[in-house]
């Protein structure tokens, strides 16, 4: 299922929980906020920027397919992969970064204890040759906003509105939409 059919899935669903509690269901949908960090989407700069907490194989790859249906030019996307989880899903998460954008950066997300050249390593991305390794997410963003051109969409996924990066057993602030907000 593609990742913008949940979500009108999910309203469904809550629709009818509603309707089951005989609740008014006067409802304008058009007043419905999005979930910060899912499928956020903003304009910044002549370019869409998309903020999804896609952190699995399945989840970035809903992300890009969908995205891929609407772009008019590329599709860039930065993302990591935490460390001290699942080692298996990292060269899974670029092979479907890869195949699914035209430009990829990986960085940091969540390193934790691990250190992030073994987490890249284990990504095996010498097998793609549109993959860029950035590890601070600040100058990777920055790397997608400047490279970038007019209406790409810049595709920004791992941490959705997480307020930290975790890293050595620190949480350090840090936002997604707020550092790109302020460049």
């Amino acid at each position: 299922m593609m990742n913008g059919s949940y979500i009108f899935i999910n309203l469904c669903a809550c629709l009818k929980c509603l309707e089951s509690m005989n609740l008014d269901l006067n409802i304008d949908l058009s007043d419905i906020k999005n979930v910060d960090g899912r499928m956020e989407l903003f304009e910044f700069k002549d370019k869409m920027i998309v903020i999804d907490y896609a952190h699995t194989p399945s989840s970035l790859q809903e992300t890009l397919s969908y995205l891929n249906k609407y772009k008019t030019n590329q599709l860039i996307c930065v993302f990591g992969c935490g460390g001290n989880r699942d080692k298996s899903k990292r060269p899974l998460m670029a092979k479907t970064a890869s195949e699914l954008s035209d430009v990829v950066i990986v960085t940091e997300d969540n390193n934790r204890y691990e250190d992030f050249s073994d987490i890249v390593n284990d990504m095996e991305l010498k097998r793609f040759s549109n993959v860029n390794v950035v590890r601070k997410r600040e100058n990777a963003i920055l790397m997608a906003l400047t490279q970038s051109k007019k209406h790409d969409i810049i595709v920004i996924a791992g941490k959705g509105n997480e307020k930290y990066i975790i890293e050595n057993g620190k949480q350090i602030p840090y936002n997604d939409k707020s550092f790109v907000l302020s460049n």
